[in-house]
């Protein structure tokens, strides 16, 4: 990524695609924004921070529509939920702070910025800690 040198880097900038240990430090249940003539959402608000290597520390967010008119993007981040829980080792969390400070892996990737927003980081993918995936875990051996 190339970076204008007469500015530091922010807290806030992306981070290199790729794949970062990360937990969870913080977790809020948010009202999404509401639209005309939809039923008011909800989404889960995660905060990650990097545990290791040249980025130690660095912030890094997801929001996960677990309400929301559009059954296709509740479905999809309710399987994130569970991988989430899954790769943390918490199974069946009654609070979503049951999953702060378990150690698992983001890929990440650079979402460009649109409506005057910046870029942002992405989540691709939630791993275990050892990097392995839920699919992989999860299929039988040959």
């Amino acid at each position: 990524m190339k970076r204008n040198i007469e500015r530091p880097i922010d807290l806030f900038d992306p981070l290199p695609p790729g794949d970062y240990l990360v937990a969870i430090s913080a977790s809020e249940m948010k009202d999404a924004k509401p639209k005309p003539k939809k039923k008011p959402g909800k989404y889960l608000h995660l905060t990650m921070q990097v545990l290791e290597g040249e980025f130690k520390g660095r912030i890094i967010f997801d929001f996960l529509n677990l309400v929301n008119d559009n059954k296709t993007v509740e479905e999809n981040s309710q399987m994130t939920l569970s991988t989430i829980c899954r790769v943390t080792g918490v199974m069946q969390p009654k609070k979503s702070e049951e999953l702060h400070g378990k150690p698992f892996r983001v890929t990440l990737d650079i979402r460009k910025g649109t409506d005057g927003y910046d870029d942002r980081n992405s989540v691709i993918e939630y791993k275990y800690a050892d990097g392995t995936t839920v699919r992989e875990r999860s299929s039988p051996k040959s």
